[in-house]
């Protein structure tokens, strides 16, 4: 168990917005643990970015979903998709004291600790 997680979702057909994401996480926000709730994206990709990321102490990790077995009911936009909802489900599938759920296609532009470690008072 970690203390302070970020948490994104998304598929492989995101990947590239994706990237640019993460990699603006991990450059102002050292030693943090990013997990990725995703269906299709290969553990290769999970590695190799992780073999980037261990000299800063940051670690990304492969969060298998299935969004099948989640109750998200229908939309009718097409924009929103079943990753839409899985920022709902995160406190049952990681085990942290905080989670900090961003959009996958955010970029981050200075540390997030000062989020992840605000205190909420309760």
């Amino acid at each position: 168990m970690h203390d302070y997680v970020v948490a994104l979702a998304a598929d492989y057909g995101y990947v590239t917005a994706l990237e640019t994401t993460l990699k603006s996480i991990f450059y102002h926000t050292p030693n943090v643990h990013v997990y990725l709730a995703n269906m299709d994206i290969p553990p290769e990709w999970f590695r190799n970015i992780n073999q980037k990321l261990s000299p800063v102490g940051s670690q990304l990790h492969d969060l298998k979903i299935d969004l099948n077995q989640m109750a998200i009911g229908k939309v009718s936009w097409q924009h929103i998709n079943g990753y839409s909802y899985v920022r709902i489900y995160l406190p049952q599938l990681i085990e942290a004291k905080r989670i900090l759920y961003l959009d996958s296609d955010v970029i981050v532009r200075h540390s997030l600790w000062p989020l992840l470690k605000f205190d909420l008072q309760g």
